[in-house]
């Protein structure tokens, strides 16, 4: 069969007139008109298999955006459309306040770029804050940050208004890959040959499969499934609503309680700290007992101070 195929393909070749390249070196001068147009854009779709109104999503993100300008969408095949956005503040808006959703559906976006075909396009990731809980004290830090951000498949910023690390979790965002499930969690160096289990909670969660832990759809159009899986018993589901986080609230009092804990990291990180001398230390002074002491500081052979 491949080999049928392989000479079918031999046969194929161009004809002279198709072999002309169009588009010389002089005429790829960069062009400033056309590299202006092209950085207004952004190439989106929906993570999804399902049918959606198209209108209804361009006037909902309309609505969302609250664009200073006005915006274009013109989808160029089902489910792939194109952002055109009137200046380039209204599009570093949108980009930097991913992700978005639409009808609980994840909206995947990315630039645009001069040499690329429609063919070519392809969604691998997309961003989005996750919370690492309960990470040991002395791991909490933008170092093990990055690297959990290089686990997950990018650090894209870290939260850092949590200075004195007082919550339960350390939050990140970070890009996800929308091929592969969903990490559950991961584990974290605590010393040589020594690891402990932190969970990971991911906020603004699309729609997402039970069993595979997909994002894109739920169990019951799961394609991984095919019920072979439970052999004769219950199916296991090892994703569950647990991997949501509830949404982040900011307290009235955040700015004025998260400038205090700023000064007093500060203080503690300017404090000089005075290293304490051990009991080994040739350097420290140890008495002896207080029976000791008093013999020697008495001289008088007459004492009857019974020491």
């Amino acid at each position: 069969m491949a080999n049928d195929l392989i000479k079918e393909l031999e046969k194929f070749s161009l004809i002279e007139e198709e072999e002309v390249v169009i588009g010389s070196k002089e005429s790829l001068n960069h062009d400033e008109t056309a590299k202006t147009k092209i950085d207004l854009m952004m190439v989106s779709k929906l993570l999804t298999d399902r049918p959606f109104n198209f209108e209804a999503m361009k006037r909902t993100l309309g609505a969302v955006w609250r664009l200073q300008n006005d915006m274009a969408v013109r989808m160029i095949e089902s489910n792939l459309f194109i952002f055109k956005f009137a200046s380039i503040a209204d599009k570093e808006r949108v980009v930097q306040r991913c992700p978005w959703f639409f009808d609980n559906q994840l909206l995947l976006m990315k630039e645009v770029k001069g040499e690329e075909q429609i063919a070519e396009i392809r969604f691998e990731k997309s961003p989005c804050w996750i919370r690492v809980y309960d990470v040991p004290f002395a791991k909490r830090n933008k170092r093990v940050a990055m690297e959990i951000g290089k686990f997950m498949g990018g650090l894209i910023e870290y939260d850092d208004k949590d200075p004195l690390s007082l919550k339960r979790y350390m939050r990140m965002k970070v890009l996800v890959d929308v091929r592969k499930p969903l990490r559950r969690g991961l584990e974290v160096a605590t010393g040589v040959n020594a690891t402990k289990w932190v969970d990971i909670k991911y906020e603004r969660l699309g729609d997402f499969c039970y069993f595979c832990g997909r994002l894109g759809h739920i169990y019951r159009d799961c394609s991984f499934y095919t019920g072979e899986e439970n052999n004769g018993k219950g199916t296991v589901y090892r994703y569950g609503p647990w991997l949501r986080a509830s949404p982040l609230k900011r307290s009235r009092n955040f700015g004025v309680d998260n400038e205090k804990e700023k000064r007093v990291l500060n203080k503690l990180t300017n404090m000089k700290v005075q290293s304490t001398s051990r009991y080994e230390d040739p350097n420290a002074i140890k008495l002896g007992p207080p029976s000791m002491a008093r013999k020697s500081l008495c001289q008088d052979a007459t004492c009857c101070c019974k020491c």
